[in-house]
């Protein structure tokens, strides 16, 4: 019994060293029209410390004592950097508009610039697969691309 107390008490202990010197933050992530932002990635600034805000846009964080900023991002809005002040930061993000520019990703996963390439790139767009319907999406790549072979298992949940 006095082993068991003993553990009890070094686990205890060593808890509150862990803790001592940290704090909780929560609060909320929002847009331009104050609505929540489900998924929003909150993070302590140079440390890897991070936390993505539930379906009312919340989120809550154990940050430690030497964190001076949360990063608030979410695709399609500009990152913001809120000073870490008191138990409560809530972010306001505001939409970027970017475009995108075009990328090929080649045979062994790298991405690059359509114009960097040194040889030729085949593209399928939407409206040609979508110009005879099929009920497998594949079954319309059949024949677009050279070189593409397109084979279908007739096993229940095969691909």
């Amino acid at each position: 019994m006095k082993r068991k107390l003993s553990v009890l008490l070094a686990v205890l202990l060593a808890a509150t060293g862990y803790l001592q010197g940290q704090s909780r933050i929560s609060g909320a992530v929002t847009d331009e029209r104050n609505e929540p932002l489900q998924g929003a990635s909150v993070a302590v600034k140079g440390k890897r410390i991070t936390t993505v805000t539930d379906a009312e846009g919340r989120y809550a964080l154990t940050v430690p004592e030497d964190a001076t900023t949360l990063v608030f991002s979410f695709i399609g809005y500009a990152d913001v950097e809120k000073p870490v002040a008191g138990t409560t930061v809530n972010a306001q993000l505001t939409e970027a508009a970017k475009t995108l520019d075009e990328v090929v990703i080649t045979a062994l996963g790298q991405k690059r610039a359509r114009g960097t390439l040194g040889y030729s790139v085949q593209e399928v767009s939407g409206d040609e697969l979508s110009r005879t319907p099929s009920l497998n999406f594949t079954n319309n790549l059949s024949g677009k691309v050279a070189g593409l072979q397109i084979t279908s298992a007739n096993t229940l949940g095969g691909s």
